[in-house]
């Protein structure tokens, strides 16, 4: 199974599944999928939930999501697969993260059900569809050269694709019913980063915060990656860091007293990874910033 590492040097792949070389377990993956229907069509799986898709239509996998996409018995299909990290845009995530359009098609598209219980896809229009296929041709041609460039150009032509999904689906939520699901799920997730700002001294673990965001652990997980830039503990300390910092700077208590207050329960550990965000151990740090309150 393909598998795109997180620091892989070019985290981008495209494929082409015919009949021939089809997965078809159920699987998952630690990256985004994106893929087309170019002829024919299949089947796409999530959990209980079946969908067929036909010609022209687009539909994502986010992270950590199990799925299958299965063959129609004497049915001939040809999917473009697209894999890719979210580094790949940005290395900060910022392109992908105001992308509200695609951010919403990504993580709720799969989950989303309409009037027929079927998973929601994108049909896209005969306009987009032929924006697309240049796209995706113009990705082969590079993939296939690899002249100077070539992963600039790629990463351009998979902003211009994820426009145009963003674009599709937020048309696609006009007047439906999905919109206010999406709008819940939406809340959710951003009251829930927020109560980590407020709350990030307590102790808080990804299992409880994804029961407030109304997700399963692996996917509030991965969406709180691609939303915040950064993993759920990554963030968490580095709320505690700046915390830390602040007190040291303009207050008068010691060291032992400010890393229980930010929500560290081991001194050497606070000070191991104070140095590793700063360069410098807390009293260090303190000395530079003037304050003189002992550790």
């Amino acid at each position: 199974m393909f598998k795109l590492g997180e620091h892989t040097p070019f985290p981008f792949q495209m494929m082409v599944r015919t009949p021939d070389n089809f997965m078809p377990k159920p699987h998952m993956h630690d990256h985004f999928q994106i893929c087309y229907v170019r002829k024919g069509s299949c089947k796409n799986r999530i959990g209980a939930r079946e969908a067929a898709l036909v010609e022209g239509d687009l539909f994502s996998i986010p992270p950590f999501l199990e799925h299958q996409i299965t063959l129609i018995p004497n049915t001939a299909v040809e999917l473009v697969q697209i894999d890719f990290m979210p580094q790949f845009i940005n290395e900060s995530m910022s392109d992908l993260s105001n992308m509200e359009g695609f951010v919403d098609f990504a993580y709720l598209q799969p989950l989303m059900e309409g009037g027929s219980k079927a998973i929601p896809k994108l049909n896209l229009s005969m306009f987009n569809q032929l924006m697309l296929e240049q796209i995706i041709a113009v990705i082969e041609k590079e993939l296939q050269t690899r002249d100077e460039g070539f992963m600039l150009s790629i990463r351009a032509q998979l902003l211009m694709l994820l426009i145009i999904s963003g674009r599709e689906y937020r048309s696609f939520l006009q007047g439906k019913t999905e919109q206010s699901a999406l709008m819940t799920h939406r809340k959710s997730f951003h009251d829930t980063v927020e109560y980590i700002r407020q709350h990030y001294a307590d102790e808080l673990t990804l299992e409880d915060m994804a029961v407030r965001a109304l997700m399963a652990p692996t996917y509030f997980s991965s969406m709180f990656k691609l939303m915040v830039g950064r993993t759920f503990k990554e963030y968490i300390i580095e709320l505690r860091i700046r915390k830390a910092m602040e007190l040291l700077a303009v207050s008068d208590r010691n060291i032992t007293e400010i890393h229980l207050q930010v929500g560290f329960n081991n001194l050497s550990y606070f000070i191991r990874v104070f140095k590793q965000h700063t360069g410098l151990t807390p009293s260090q740090y303190r000395k530079r910033r003037g304050t003189g309150a002992s550790g």
